[in-house]
């Protein structure tokens, strides 16, 4: 039987469940991969609310810390109206992460916050070849069909538990564009899984098992059980 798949959370929350964690370069000092159990991983990359102007980055080490077996993705990394950075400057820094994208063949989990026009145009000059991108704690329900035609994978957390708006639109998305994510909140990743199977009309080890499916293609992760 496959396992429940949080892909992206700040905390590990779980025994029962294969976690993503995601941690920030800056802080990735404080974090040990080596003490990570069987089900434990981690993304790694710069999220737009950390970075400064004056912030630095040694893409030597960046890929370093990507190579490492528990290491399933890029993120979460993106854009964010509230930056200290500038739009263009969160872009540059959104498209240097690419290329290693496509070296390292990790999907790329992405933050947007207010830039969903230029996330658009990130879209549009992606390789269909390359690694897939997940937009996290996907929310902008008018959106979901736009990003769904080009490419995107959509993660829904806590929200989806008492959004209607967003619960009727994840209800007509197809099931192989979605995952789940605790991310930040203090929410039970299996309230999530049941919430999901009520709105597909599948049962519980149906949703676990297709979402499973989804992880193993997109983190291209080969033993979930």
């Amino acid at each position: 039987m496959s396992l429940p798949v949080n892909i992206h959370t700040h905390r590990f929350n779980s025994n029962t469940s294969a976690e993503v964690l995601s941690v920030d370069y800056q802080n990735f000092d404080s974090f040990t991969p080596t003490s990570l159990t069987d089900r434990q991983f981690y993304s790694l990359a710069f999220h737009p609310m950390q970075w400064s102007p004056n912030s630095s980055i040694d893409f030597l080490k960046v890929r370093e810390l990507l190579a490492h077996k528990k290491c399933l993705a890029i993120g979460e990394a993106g854009l964010d109206k509230a930056s200290p950075l500038s739009t263009r400057n969160q872009l540059d820094l959104f498209r240097l992460l690419i290329p290693i994208s496509e070296e390292t063949k990790l999907p790329i989990v992405i933050h947007c916050v207010g830039r969903w026009n230029e996330l658009e145009l990130l879209f549009k000059e992606r390789d269909v070849r390359a690694p897939e991108w997940i937009i996290h704690g996907f929310r902008k329900t008018k959106l979901a069909n736009k990003f769904i035609d080009l490419d995107a994978n959509l993660s829904f957390g806590k929200a989806l538990l008492t959004d209607e708006t967003l619960q009727q639109c994840v209800a007509q998305l197809p099931i192989h564009r979605i995952f789940l994510e605790t991310d930040d909140d203090d929410v039970d990743l299996m309230a999530l899984y049941e919430k999901l199977a009520e709105l597909k009309s599948l049962s519980l080890p149906a949703i676990i098992e297709e979402l499973s499916h989804n992880f193993k293609r997109v983190f291209r992760y080969g033993k979930l059980a």
